[in-house]
Parts: C-alpha cells; sequence; structure tokens
C-alpha cells in the first residue's frame, strides 16, 4: 500500500506491505504491517501533489 500525507508544510510518503491470517479456531484476523520505504519531502500544495500524481501515472502499465 502506498500512504501519502500532504500536510501544511511538508509530504510524506511511505511503502507498506500488509498482511493479514484468519485464524481457524475463533475467526479471527490477525494483520502485520511491514515499512519497506519511506520518504520525506520538505515541500507541500499543488506542486507536490502534481509531482507524485504524475510519478504514480508513468509508473503504472497502460492497457
Amino acid at each position: 500500500m502506498l500512504v501519502v500525507d500532504i500536510g501544511g508544510g511538508s509530504t510524506d510518503i511511505a511503502y507498506v506491505d500488509i498482511g493479514w491470517t484468519v485464524r481457524s479456531e475463533d475467526k479471527s484476523v490477525d494483520v502485520g504491517f511491514k515499512m519497506i520505504e519511506s520518504m520525506r519531502f520538505n515541500r507541500a500544495g499543488d506542486r507536490i501533489s502534481h509531482l507524485i500524481a504524475t510519478a504514480i501515472y508513468e509508473s503504472l502499465p497502460l492497457s
């Protein structure tokens, strides 16, 4: 999962691996998180939003 937090003066981006297992005995769910990568930019607002959206768009396969 890609998490993007654009605040008032900075932008934080985290790439997180999430997995879960369902326990058969009581049907409860065990969720695990693993931080793969994180970055902070000391910019926020329209410019950084445009840069992030462009980078995501360019990395997606077009069909």
